[in-house]
């Protein structure tokens, strides 16, 4: 199996839309990859889940993509440290700059993950009392 990754950073700066490129534009190829696992949850509002992953017993990659509302997660341990993601909303301060038009998926991209620590297990939560989450999860790595 084959698993291709692109990360391009890009920033820009509000006052004047000035867009600013950090110095890495990487691309990873990894072949030692060999199958993946996860899918979509619907969080309800203060609900926690376990994220089971059958197919992978060590994970090598993680892919987390909030599409509304707002999660947190831990890895490989329930008691490990809260990480939250959101989406970003869409503002239209400029009606000329179409990526503001658009609320943007909150995006958490890890990987490649060590030998000595591989992702193991995965909680996710929703830390609202009245909107649910839906996350979308991909886990890559060794078969089990």
């Amino acid at each position: 199996m084959r698993f291709l990754v692109k990360l391009q950073a890009i920033l820009s700066e509000d006052n004047d839309q000035l867009q600013r490129y950090l110095d890495f534009n990487q691309v990873v190829d990894d072949t030692l990859p060999t199958t993946q696992d996860g899918g979509v949850f619907t969080l309800a509002a203060l609900a926690t889940q376990q994220v089971l992953f059958p197919k992978v017993t060590n994970g090598k990659y993680l892919a987390i993509v909030v599409w509304s509302g707002e999660a947190q997660y831990r890895v490989n341990n329930i008691g490990s440290q809260l990480l939250g993601i959101k989406p970003n909303p869409a503002t239209t301060p400029d009606p000329n700059l179409p990526y503001q038009k658009t609320a943007q998926p909150g995006l958490v991209f890890c990987g490649p993950i060590s030998v000595s620590a591989p992702l193991t297990a995965l909680w996710l939560v929703n830390p609202s009392s009245t909107t649910p989450a839906r996350v979308q999860v991909a886990i890559v790595g060794e078969a089990a």
